[in-house]
């Protein structure tokens, strides 16, 4: 009976109980096109993908398209992952819709094909064709976003190329000047007059873009003839047909951004020969630098994201260059990049937009790296009963992922990942039972680019079986002493023994042990009691001076109670051994009585 009271007196069972919910990988959604410049009537394709490091199950997004520049002819979706469409691909006013799924698994790998977007180019000038919204939801039964990055693309278009001539005039061509009428003979366009071919020295790829406004052109002259030439921003002009000029150069200065086309055709001052066109593409403006920014969770660690945006009206952005600290250039194709990992402090990253006619832009932003902290293991149970799953918590960065490993010294490792919460608090329990023995524990945070901390301090545990466990934890939790263990073992053994003595019928006898019982008890109540007190003063002085934590609050009012329902059943239990005496001291003095009246 003892035994049983004294089990409710130590049991004190407490659990932390923190919802850490799993972070997804990072997921990309974006645009892509084969080729970097279009002519005005070319077909242009661009294709939707998505990029998925964990299975994913559907896929929405909002494709903003410029009407201006292009002719949406086709929307594909026959080779798409997604082959259960909750929207259809839908087009209204400027903005492509979709919204589909893929059966279980899901979908995870790069370059996962969503729909195929087919257009025909009718204008010239830089396209940017971007996302205006998106999501990509992982296949974990809650349906967690988990797209981290949307890229658009950016292509130019170009007026076309072809030489253009002029149609030929229904008059018959002239052989003979002088068997011809006297008439005006100007329009009259001929194939006896040479075609001419130009280049130019400044600007010699008619399909690139310079950042040179001096143009220089050239073409070889037959003997014998001239040339009218000229230069606009109009792709159809004509030379005029009063200028008859023998050079073979011509130069441009101070010509200002766009497209320009040299019109140039030789005549005999009587006849005229085809028109020769040949563009001018010049861009002397840097782009456009909006902004660099830092993609983290939270903290700026030691591989932070950096993602730029510039734009370019003309020419567009060819590429970008990145440099931190005064270091060597990087170029980075896209608006996005990865630094190598960067110490603790300061640092200054410089970024360099470079447009397709070679302007430069630049940006400079400075960014403070905070390192990963080490996670701190505050709580754990040891000895730990073999019926009993291991649980830890504990401290780290806010929302950063934390990696537990636990092992034997020699021998295998396992463990888990769990997320820290907003507060930088921790749990985790261990999904098996784990043997008997000695075991180590310690914790690791990182995040999904990569970056992590040290590892923690080891924290040593045991698994032991249930029943040691429950001894170990009464002794260890209420701080006794080797003597108190062995007076409460006593305490229970003179119980014992006068459940069995005092049936006894030597009534003396019983009498002398029941005393002896009665000060046993009342001896290791008080040595009990003295030591418990003392325990409840000292934690009351630790919540004095804000030291004691919420479960060590609990704990002790536990204590407190615990300790009055012992004294009063141990109270009880002294009353009713004083009652037994008393009895037995009534029916000890009867039998003596007796025995004394037979020998008179």
């Amino acid at each position: 009976m003892i035994i049983r009271y004294l089990k409710i007196f130590i049991a004190a069972p407490f659990i932390f109980l923190l919802a850490s919910p799993v972070q997804a990988q990072s997921t990309s959604l974006y645009l892509d096109t084969n080729k970097g410049n279009y002519v005005v009537g070319d077909k242009v394709v661009v294709d939707i993908y998505v990029d998925a490091n964990d299975y994913v199950n559907a896929v929405r997004g909002e494709v903003k398209l410029p009407y201006q520049y292009l002719d949406l002819v086709k929307i594909d979706k026959s080779d798409s992952i997604l082959s259960v469409w909750s929207q259809e691909p839908t087009v209204k006013a400027n903005r492509l819709y979709f919204v589909g799924g893929v059966p279980s698994p899901g979908f995870k790998g790069q370059r996962g094909k969503i729909l195929t977007l087919e257009f025909t180019a009718k204008s010239p000038g830089q396209v940017v064709i971007e996302f205006v919204s998106g999501s990509v939801h992982l296949n974990d039964g809650l349906g967690t976003n988990v797209l981290e990055v949307m890229r658009g693309v950016e292509f130019s278009i170009l007026p076309q190329v072809d030489i253009i001539a002029k149609k030929e005039v229904a008059k018959p061509p002239l052989v003979d000047v002088d068997q011809s009428d006297s008439g005006d003979t100007a329009d009259i366009v001929t194939t006896d007059i040479p075609t001419l071919t130009v280049t130019s020295l400044t600007h010699p790829d008619q399909s690139s873009w310079y950042n040179t406004n001096d143009a220089v052109l050239s073409w070889d002259l037959p003997p014998g003839f001239a040339v009218s030439y000229s230069l606009s921003q109009a792709i159809d002009d004509v030379p005029p047909t009063d200028m008859y000029s023998s050079d073979t150069t011509a130069q441009f200065d101070d010509l200002a951004d766009g497209v320009w086309y040299f019109h140039i055709r030789a005549t005999d001052k009587k006849r005229w020969g085809k028109i020769t066109t040949y563009r001018l593409q010049i861009d002397t403006t840097p782009p456009n630098f909006i902004d660099i920014g830092i993609f983290s969770p939270n903290l700026v660690t030691s591989i932070p994201l950096l993602r730029f945006v510039a734009r370019d009206d003309l020419s567009g952005v060819d590429f970008y260059q990145v440099r931190i600290d005064g270091g060597e250039w990087v170029k980075a194709t896209t608006t996005e990049f990865l630094p190598p990992q960067l110490e603790p402090g300061s640092h200054l990253v410089v970024v360099q937009a470079v447009d397709k006619a070679g302007n430069i832009s630049v940006k400079e932003k400075k960014i403070k790296i905070v390192s990963l902290s080490s996670p701190q293991i505050t709580t754990i149970t040891s000895p730990l009963p073999s019926d009993k799953y291991l649980e830890i918590s504990g401290r780290a960065d806010p929302e950063v992922m934390v990696k537990i490993e636990i092992g034997k010294t020699g021998g295998n490792k396992f463990g888990g990942v769990v997320r820290a919460d907003k507060q930088g608090r921790f749990y985790y329990k261990h999904p098996t039972l784990l043997p008997a023995g000695d075991y180590y524990i310690r914790a690791q945070s990182f995040l999904p680019t990569g970056i992590s901390s040290d590892w923690s301090e080891f924290v040593y545990f045991t698994v032991k079986p249930s029943l040691v466990v429950f001894l170990s934890n009464f002794g260890n939790y209420l701080k006794f002493s080797l003597p108190i263990l062995i007076a409460v073992i006593i305490l229970a053994i003179l119980y014992l023994f006068y459940d069995k003595t005092r049936n006894k019928t030597k009534q003396e006898k019983v009498s002398d042990e029941l005393s002896d019982l009665k000060q046993s008890i009342d001896f290791s109540f008080s040595t009990l009691k003295r030591d418990l007190l003392a325990e409840i003063d000292e934690m009351y002085k630790r919540k004095k001076a804000g030291q004691l934590s919420p479960e060590e609050e609990k704990k002790l009012h536990k204590l407190q109670v615990d300790l009055d329902v012992l004294e009063g059943y141990i109270k009880k239990e002294l009353k009713d051994v004083e009652e037994a005496e008393r009895i037995n001291d009534k029916k000890y003095k009867s039998t003596s009585d007796k025995k004394n009246k037979g020998k008179k």
